[in-house]
């Protein structure tokens, strides 16, 4: 429903505006709140009607405020949802206009897994379970509605998914974000996931030398198929690509995604020559492709609190890169996971492995320990 008029709070004060006209009429704050507090199915007050008329020329005398005014309520933060663009003559016709009626698809890929990283890494630092499960949570709802058979699509509405196929940065970004969730988690179904997306990386995006594009091979048919391996405000779709490959690679112990990683890097030396800041997820996934990466594979009962205080030190001194895997240490084979296979508890108790290519330092079950280890020169292993 669109509403004939827009109560909002402006920065200096409030103002009312009708969509696609020009001027506003400004409010005090107790006009402001009257219109707020009023009850849906209350008349529109007299002296808004009067206003309407003599400013846009519409009769709204007797309507309904909650079909009529759109109150835009002030935020935390002092401010609200913008309103000067709708009385620029607005048309609702932009793909990522704010308004209910539109399809919005909120942040991008990158954004929506640096989320899930921070989420769940928080929690874990701060000891906020709450953060870890908003993080689930979101995994959760982005894996029913946007995934399918290791495919993904970019966008969904009202809980239906988009006609939209998913592009090269969308599978990375989720496959590295489901990566980093289990890693925290021990929920080692984010890893299926993830591996199932990466397979498909390499069959509908791989370019035949190692490189990627970046739509897939059975979308839609362009006259140039895209290709753009350089970072900028959000990493690239191949450098993401790399990144998730040489992650999942590290924990399966599957070399042929870290070979797929370090092919994907081949475009990485002209780029950061000539325009470092175009390659810096790259230089990232160098760097830990160069010492690596890192491993370490983190066993104990999930309500021993030895097994959080490992993790946590493994989250603050792990080298950049480092991939995490978190298991009950119960003797299992570790399928879903390989990195845990063979990793069991020590005198009964959690413990921590630094690996590099699954040749691992001995255990140690102590915070102070593993902060050495991953201090000390770990790559010696």
């Amino acid at each position: 429903m669109v509403h004939q008029l827009i109560a909002s709070p402006y920065p200096e004060g409030h103002v009312i505006v009708r969509p696609g006209s020009d001027g506003a009429l400004r409010l005090g704050a107790a006009r402001y709140a009257e219109i707020r507090d009023a009850a849906p199915d209350a008349p529109v007050p007299a002296w808004l009607a009067e206003a309407a008329r003599s400013g846009w020329g519409i009769r709204i005398a007797g309507s309904r405020v909650g079909t009529t005014i759109l109150v835009r309520r002030q935020s935390g933060y002092g401010y609200a949802r913008a309103s000067y663009e709708l009385n620029l003559g607005c048309n609702y016709g932009c793909e990522h206009c704010y308004l209910g009626e539109k399809m919005f698809a909120g942040m991008d890929w990158p954004d929506r897994q640096r989320l899930l990283d921070v989420l769940a890494e928080a929690g874990v630092l701060f000891g906020r379970p709450d953060l870890v499960t908003a993080a689930e949570e979101a995994a959760e709802l982005l894996v029913s509605l946007h995934y399918a058979a290791g495919r993904i699509v970019r966008t969904s509405r009202e809980g239906v998914a988009g006609p939209s196929a998913g592009l090269l940065e969308d599978y990375a970004c989720v496959a590295a974000g489901l990566l980093r969730l289990a890693g925290v988690t021990g929920e080692d179904r984010w890893v299926a996931v993830a591996g199932a997306l990466l397979e498909s990386v390499l069959g509908l995006f791989g370019d035949g030398n190692g490189g990627f594009y970046d739509t897939p091979a059975d979308g839609e048919r362009l006259i140039f198929r895209p290709a753009d391996p350089t970072d900028n405000a959000t990493p690239s779709g191949a450098f993401a690509a790399a990144d998730a490959l040489l992650s999942y690679g590290a924990l399966t112990g599957e070399a042929r995604y870290t070979e797929a990683a370090a092919a994907a890097l081949r475009v990485l030396p002209p780029i950061a020559a000539r325009y470092p800041r175009a390659g810096g997820q790259g230089l990232s996934v160098a760097e830990a492709l160069l010492s690596g990466p890192a491993e370490i594979a983190i066993v104990g009962p999930d309500d021993d609190p030895r097994t959080g205080d490992l993790l946590r030190a493994a989250l603050h001194a792990a080298p950049p890169g480092a991939v995490f895997a978190l298991g009950t240490g119960s003797g299992g084979t570790g399928d879903a996971v390989p990195l845990l296979a063979g990793r069991p508890l020590v005198s009964g108790g959690p413990a921590a492995y630094v690996c590099r290519g699954f040749s691992c330092l001995a255990p140690v079950t102590t915070t102070g320990a593993l902060r050495e280890a991953l201090l000390g020169n770990w790559t010696n292993v």
